[in-house]
């Protein structure tokens, strides 16, 4: 639209119009379209065409709003002051306080659950529940995340009062991710306090009895069958206690746990002296306690108890380590008591019931590895 003049003439309207056309030129890129259509390239061009008077102007024009942006520098944002950086620290940190404390409540509750129940059951170890436990953790935190923020809100917490140009800058960064470490290490702590009302051998206590129950039933039982016994029995140690505890007895019976305490009874003092013992009438012997037949209903005749070494050697008697059970057979079927065979069949059998609970030991302590 700009018709072309000498150097000294005036500009008309239609240069006038090539002139902003041409100080837009220059406020771009090169890499930018002009106008949309119009590339840099073809833009260039069209600027040699001006007349020298309108690429002066440009050219000072260009140069003056160079000069007015580098002396006129933007005002930067001021920094942080401490009570803000308190306050943001605050903000970060309580949330994750939530945070921290539901996870470990839920991994640590659901988590022993399964070790005592499932765990059990299965024999899953406790390394699997507690994986189950922190499954269950996470998708608390998913499901409830919105909530323990929707809770921290409504603290009414003081603002930071933080630009977008401040929360960008490497103190607020820092204090927001030292606050969000701090909320998260408070809120495990706390959620590690149920940890003091929980019975922590529960569950193992639960898995060494499950495991036991193999003994009871195949070893117990075929005993009381080589030995032509009513009944017999397998009295563990419990060193804790200072107990011996039985579960099953012949024939597969679930019974109620019985506990005795160290030298009561033919077991108790079986176990307390490590000595076979052999009576042909219980009643007689001083020994005997009436209080088990009361407890179990059964009538005890005659006995046959051997003690079980943690180091058993031929014929189950070597004491070469402590006592872990008794063996207990009462009643002989097809006579009025037990002979020297049958005390040398016990002594096999707590032989057999040492090396079984030395491999159950063995096993558990390559899974805890």
């Amino acid at each position: 639209n700009g018709t072309k003049d000498t150097e000294n003439s005036t500009p008309c309207l239609g240069e006038a119009k090539t002139m902003l056309f041409a100080r837009h030129i220059l406020r771009h890129s090169p890499s930018v379209a002009v106008f949309g259509t119009v590339p840099i390239r073809r833009a260039h061009v069209v600027f040699q065409n001006f007349t020298p008077s309108i690429r002066s102007s440009v050219y000072l024009s260009h140069r003056m709003q160079s000069f007015s942006s580098v002396a006129e520098p933007q005002q930067e944002e001021p920094r942080p002051t401490r009570l803000q950086l308190r306050r943001h620290f605050v903000h970060a940190s309580v949330p994750m306080i939530g945070f921290g404390f539901m996870d470990n409540m839920v991994m640590l509750n659901v988590g022993e659950y399964i070790d005592g129940t499932l765990g059990v059951t299965f024999g899953l170890t406790t390394l699997v529940a507690a994986g189950f436990g922190q499954l269950a953790s996470d998708t608390c935190g998913v499901c409830f995340g919105g909530t323990v923020e929707a809770l921290a809100l409504k603290l009414g917490l003081p603002s930071a009062g933080l630009s977008a140009e401040q929360l960008r800058m490497k103190e607020t960064k820092f204090t927001t991710t030292f606050g969000m470490a701090v909320g998260v290490i408070i809120g495990c702590a706390l959620g590690m306090c149920c940890l003091l009302f929980k019975d922590l051998d529960k569950a193992e206590r639960l898995k060494r009895e499950k495991e036991m129950d193999i003994i009871f039933e195949t070893v117990i039982e075929a005993g009381g069958d080589q030995l032509g016994a009513e009944r017999s029995t397998l009295f563990i140690l419990d060193e804790e206690t200072n107990e011996l505890w039985s579960k099953f007895t012949a024939g597969g019976r679930l019974a109620q746990t019985l506990r005795l305490p160290m030298g009561r009874g033919i077991a108790g003092w079986v176990a307390q002296h490590g000595e076979l013992v052999n009576i042909a009438d219980a009643y007689k012997d001083e020994r005997f306690s009436k209080a088990a037949d009361a407890q179990t209903g059964f009538h005890t005749r005659n006995v046959l108890c051997a003690p079980v070494y943690a180091c058993c050697g031929k014929g189950g008697l070597h004491k070469e380590g402590k006592i872990i059970a008794v063996v207990q057979a009462m009643n002989k079927k097809d006579s009025e008591a037990f002979g020297p065979d049958d005390e040398t069949v016990i002594r096999a059998i707590a032989a057999h019931v040492a090396i079984f609970m030395r491999h159950m030991e063995q096993r558990n302590e390559i899974m805890l590895e």
